[in-house]
């Protein structure tokens, strides 16, 4: 017996959805994907099934008939949503305030699973002069381990770059591993560093396997600074995000731009992070693939928009990966790994406004995601984050989560903005900044990271600048604590 379609599942809807949560839903849906704004693949099939899903859930007559066959869980979600806010009302104030959003999406209980996903990686390797050596060696050594672990279970590709790039191993190819190692083992570096060459190759390899029941992923490893190509890879990244296909970065050293590769990475909801020493790349590049395999549902990503006076300020992933977010909108929020939460820190920042609302609406939207463990399941829920105006109750404290991340947050933005004022020539507010930060980790046992910081202020005092290598560690260090949790820092 053929089985029925899901026509909630096609609306990313429960089956309690109001008519108007349907027609919402549907109108969104069209906007996104019909036939004369969207030329994706299969995407005109799965506009027809959402006009079908809406002629049937929008008559009442036809919903009753369709849900008395439909099985009892078909239309049950994998993921619930949590929110925590940091206050309960808002004031009627003349002056902008500040308030907090931790949202939380946690697997259903019934939805996990420990099945290891397909993957379609594609490896991008810097072979640049720079990465001669010890780098290259333990480069290659990793390839190679990766090579004959993800044979059987997924589509590996590996493009290697300079200034121009090579697939050197291309997705789907039926090669035997000696073939694959043989090539790996003769890399040799050479050349200087376009990050733009290897990304646009490594797109055309992943969607030459793309597929919405495996996980799509471009993991990108250098040590160097592109120049002159940044703005074309963010917008390779956009375009990537749009097909479902996030980024990693891992750079390795010092000398490689982290505020570039942090927009790349987060760009499309991935994530990037400090390889201080080579005979690390190994671990890393495991851990990501390890939990990209885990995964519950991904191309996770937060579409809508904010109330006129209320301004988005920050948006920042606390778990599984910590990242700051890029505020555009749809933002990309990574994927939700089976055994975890993905947490995101949303801080807002309310505009006195003339209109007296008793609620104020600060975003409103929609979550979507790909459900990999069911086979081309888009779903989505919506999201409606609000307070009502009104005397805030004189006991009232801020939830225990949302005071350790607001707390870890304050300490990431202060070494931020510290070296903002090394940059514009202002030493002294930036050193009282950073001893401020060193007491504030010692607080907390963050010794060794602590210790780096005041020698560092050491220096500043001495007119030597920060070295690239302890900027990128007190950087990453203190984006860690966000995800480390533990004990209150109690800033005034």
């Amino acid at each position: 017996m053929e089985r029925k379609p899901n026509f909630y599942r096609l609306l990313g809807l429960s089956k309690d959805a109001t008519p108007e949560e349907i027609r919402r839903a549907y109108h969104e849906a069209v906007l996104r994907l019909h036939p004369d704004v969207n030329i994706n693949p299969g995407d005109t099939e799965l506009f027809l099934g959402i006009q079908n899903a809406f002629e049937v859930l929008s008559d009442p007559h036809l919903r009753v008939e369709y849900d008395r066959d439909l099985p009892p869980h078909e239309h049950k979600k994998p993921i619930n949503l949590e929110v925590l806010y940091s206050q309960s009302r808002l004031l009627r104030s003349d002056e902008p305030q500040l308030i907090y959003a931790l949202i939380s999406l946690i697997p259903a209980e019934d939805s996990t699973t420990q099945t290891t996903l397909p993957l379609n990686i594609c490896l991008v390797l810097d072979r640049s002069t720079s990465m001669q050596g010890e780098r290259l060696d333990n480069l290659k050594k990793t390839a190679i381990r990766l090579a004959r672990e993800l044979k059987e279970k997924g589509s590996l590709s590996i493009v290697t770059f300079s200034d121009r790039a090579e697939v050197l191993l291309p997705s789907g190819a039926n090669r035997e591993i000696w073939e694959i190692e043989s090539a790996i083992h003769l890399l040799q570096s050479a050349g200087g560093t376009e990050i733009f060459q290897g990304l646009k190759a490594a797109v055309a390899e992943v969607y030459r396997r793309l597929d919405n029941s495996a996980v799509n992923h471009i993991v990108l490893v250098t040590d160097g600074r592109t120049y002159g190509d940044e703005q074309a890879s963010l917008e390779l990244a956009n375009i990537a995000a749009r097909r479902g296909v996030a980024i990693t970065c891992l750079g390795i050293g010092s000398e490689w731009n982290d505020v570039f590769l942090d927009k790349l990475a987060t760009a499309s909801g991935g994530s990037s992070a400090y390889v201080a020493d080579s005979d690390e790349i190994e671990k890393n590049l495991q851990d990501i693939i390890k939990n990209l395999s885990q995964s519950l549902v991904s191309e996770v990503a937060l579409h809508g928009r904010s109330n006129p006076n209320v301004e988005l300020t920050c948006a920042f992933r606390l778990h599984p990966k910590t990242g700051e977010l890029l505020k555009h909108d749809p933002i990309y929020l990574g994927n939700l790994p089976n055994n975890g939460n993905l947490d995101i820190l949303l801080e807002f920042l309310v505009h006195p406004s003339h209109e007296k609302h008793e609620r104020v609406n600060l975003f409103s939207g929609r979550i979507n995601y790909q459900y990999v463990h069911n086979l081309n399941s888009l779903d989505s829920m919506f999201i409606n984050l609000n307070r009502e105006h009104g005397v805030m109750p004189t006991e009232e404290k801020p939830p225990e989560a949302i005071v350790r991340a607001v707390e870890r947050l304050t300490l990431y933005r202060m070494q931020e903005t510290a070296y903002l004022d090394i940059n514009a020539g202002n030493l002294e507010p930036a050193i009282e900044r950073l001893e401020y930060l060193a007491s504030r980790l010692v607080s907390i046992d963050e010794l060794e990271l602590s210790k780096t910081i005041l020698d560092e202020v050491a220096n500043l005092k001495k007119g030597l600048s920060i070295s690239a290598s302890s900027k990128k560690r007190i950087k990453y260090g203190t984006r860690a604590l966000l995800l480390s949790g533990g004990q209150n820092i109690h800033l005034p």
